[in-house]
């Protein structure tokens, strides 16, 4: 008995009409989603707990490996998210600090291109190293400076810098810390009364053996006198000894130039200085003061004085 002629029909068509099926429906996209979780120092974080979603729909779960990673395989095209869940003895950034949340990521399209590894970092408990650099705008080291440690219910401790600027504070347990410096004498501003005495640095956080360092650069207060030498008749005076002093030491001496003029740099704000002339041979200088020396000169930051001598030629 010979088979229906529209079952043999089917037949034939339906090699056919699986070509044209996959011709016009495109096939699904997959991708690999990597998940790496660290601790700040970049070393992995082992048993983090990882959750992949799209939507409100939890597609996968895993737990990190001992390097801390692990990749969710075959993984359809779409938007997707991941969440990671710190393991014992880990915690998150905003524990400690005012931060978005840390530990999930959204927006994560997948599809047929590669894709970047999804990145977490976790703070691990325990105690860490805070270092405190202080220097001159010069790059010198400023040793015996004060630096406290503090937190927000207390002070942990005080350190000076050494020889290379730096104090050291060992075993700090797990934390948000600060750190105040009181500036040196000559390094504040004197602008207004108490002003610039010291820096601070706020949400420095400590976590299992991270060593975390904070530096200051100051500069020193200092002024210029830029002091000019002219005769009766206004020429400049070539090789008059101009000396600047305090209450208790002479700060530095130079000869005018030929221009008349003499600069004196890195005056310091914390204290009065004098200038004081003598005339080179051939002239003289009414002794007194605003004629052969002016005191009472102070500065602030960058201030240039103006000090002019008038002296007479006498040949």
């Amino acid at each position: 008995m010979s088979m229906p002629k529209f079952v043999v029909t089917a037949l034939a068509t339906l090699p056919f009409a699986s070509a044209c099926d996959s011709m016009l429906t495109k096939p699904s996209l997959y991708n690999s989603v990597r998940v790496i979780v660290t601790q700040r120092d970049g070393t992995g974080v082992p048993g983090a707990g990882l959750v992949l979603y799209t939507g409100q729909r939890h597609m996968g779960y895993a737990t990190t490996d001992s390097s801390g990673e692990f990749t969710f395989m075959r993984v359809p095209q779409g938007v997707y998210g991941v969440t990671a869940i710190p393991p014992d003895n880990y915690a998150l950034m905003e524990t400690l600090v005012r931060v978005p949340p840390s530990n999930t990521f959204n927006q994560l399209l997948v599809q047929g291109d590669t894709l970047k590894p999804v990145r977490f970092t976790f703070l691990k408990r325990g105690p860490g190293v805070v270092v405190v650099r202080i220097v001159q705008t010069t790059g010198a080291p400023l040793s015996g400076v004060l630096v406290t440690l503090y937190h927000p219910a207390a002070i942990d401790g005080t350190a000076r810098t050494d020889a290379s600027g730096i104090a050291v504070f060992n075993a700090v347990p797990f934390g948000v810390y600060g750190v105040s410096v009181a500036r040196p004498f000559l390094f504040r501003d004197f602008r207004t009364l108490g002003d610039s005495a010291g820096a601070f640095r706020d949400d420095l956080i400590v976590d299992a053996g991270a060593r975390d360092s904070v530096s200051f650069v100051f500069t020193k207060c200092a002024g210029s006198i830029r002091l000019s030498a002219v005769d009766q008749n206004g020429a400049p005076v070539l090789g008059a000894t101009a000396v600047v002093y305090t209450s208790t030491s002479e700060l530095a001496g130079q000869q005018t130039a030929a221009d008349g003029r003499a600069t004196f740099v890195d005056m310091p704000c914390v204290t009065q200085v004098g200038v004081r002339i003598t005339a080179p041979a051939g002239y003289s200088v009414v002794q007194g003061r605003g004629t052969s020396f002016v005191d009472g000169l102070t500065f602030t930051a960058g201030q240039v004085v103006d000090v002019n001598f008038r002296l007479q030629r006498t040949r």
